[in-house]
């Protein structure tokens, strides 16, 4: 009974650390603005505190103080591969390459490199119907 009881907490703080990871990862990536650990350290604990506050109220979950903590501690765990992830991208110089494709009005990178492909597909086209007639 003691490994079932060691294999579920095991579980249950492995779990709570890998759900916030992306939280950690993405909230940098994507403002800015937030790119700064104490930043991404508050948004993750108050959005693990609202969860656990929410589960006050609903009779089937326990609200823990230990979820807040490993939720809080994925989150600097995200945190800490996205700066790592940046590291990577200086390094190799993907980030001028990706500039490079880059919609800046949108800062979408997939839009601009299929509105390009669309066009130049539609130019291609237009030019070979031209050719045709």
């Amino acid at each position: 009974h003691s490994e079932t009881g060691l294999r579920n907490s095991l579980r249950n703080v492995i779990g709570n650390i890998l759900v916030f990871m992306p939280l950690g990862f993405f909230i940098p990536l994507l403002f800015d603005k937030l790119n700064n650990f104490k930043k991404v350290f508050k948004i993750g604990f108050l959005s693990s505190l609202a969860i656990e506050l929410c589960q006050l109220f609903v009779n089937s979950n326990v609200c823990d103080i230990d979820d807040v903590i490993y939720n809080t501690l994925g989150a600097v765990v995200g945190f800490i591969c996205y700066r790592t992830f940046e590291m990577i991208m200086i390094k190799i110089n993907l980030k001028n390459k990706l500039d490079k494709i880059r919609d800046f009005h949108t800062n979408n990178i997939l839009k601009k490199n299929c509105k390009r492909n669309i066009y130049s597909y539609y130019g291609n086209f237009s030019y070979l119907c031209l050719c045709f007639l």
